[in-house]
């Protein structure tokens, strides 16, 4: 709560200075204007940068986590360098196995971290979405607009950056099972690539198909919905 509350100061920080920055254009507004629909706007959007930070803020920490994991593989690997020619088939058995419950544990963690990325964007859609003149035809301050499209880049660049950094510890698990099993007997040979074989038919959580990840998912939902929104929020740029 400590980091998140930093950024987020932080971030609300910039974003009143872009507000005074940058001049709002005249917009319609519906009924009388006074500061109730403003106290709600900046509340929601407060609100929405709180969950922001909370989901990057999990991101990043399971980001950091896989990065631990590749300097044990590194240890891993550094010592089969020397001594690989000493393990017996055992000790080469149920390191295997142990390799094979790390890909197995970083899929079942990033299944659910992934999906914590809807929740930020979608809220942010839906405020957009409610802003619109269909529904009320809110004052949208640029800044806002700004604000929001660096938090949507941000949270889909840590979902990319999460996956890319899960398929590197993969693929890094393979090699080492792969040195592990070098010059040794058929039998071992065997052991190795059935538990390269069960990790290549991991298929869920960071190492899901490209088009199910729900970072993707969220890109083409927010592409989808630019037609909706272009009409409105274009004349921020105008």
């Amino acid at each position: 709560m400590l980091r998140v509350t930093a950024m987020w100061l932080l971030f609300i920080t910039i974003a009143a200075l872009l507000y005074y920055l940058l001049p709002d254009w005249p917009a319609p507004h519906r009924g009388e204007k006074d500061g109730y629909g403003l106290f709600w706007q900046v509340a929601s959007f407060s609100v929405i940068m709180v969950l922001t930070f909370l989901v990057l803020d999990a991101l990043r920490l399971c980001y950091y986590w896989i990065q631990k994991l590749h300097t044990k593989l590194d240890e891993l690997s550094t010592r089969d360098s020397t001594a690989k020619y000493h393990y017996s088939d055992t000790e080469i058995n149920s390191t295997s196995k142990l390799l094979e419950e790390i890909v197995i544990l970083v899929a079942k963690r990033t299944r659910v971290i992934d999906k914590l990325i809807y929740y930020p964007l979608l809220t942010i859609m839906l405020m957009l979405f409610a802003s619109i003149s269909y529904f009320d035809n809110q004052d949208f301050p640029r800044s806002m607009g700004i604000t929001f499209a660096a938090s949507i880049t941000l949270l889909i660049f840590a979902g990319f950056k999460l996956r890319t950094e899960a398929d590197r510890l993969k693929f890094k698990v393979i090699q080492c099972l792969e040195n592990l099993s070098h010059e040794k007997g058929h039998l071992v040979q065997q052991q190795v690539d059935k538990a390269i074989q069960n990790i290549n038919t991991i298929s869920y959580g960071a190492f899901q198909s490209m088009q199910e990840q729900p970072v993707m998912r969220t890109l083409l939902l927010i592409l989808a919905s630019l037609g909706l929104f272009a009409g409105e929020y274009l004349k921020m740029f105008g």
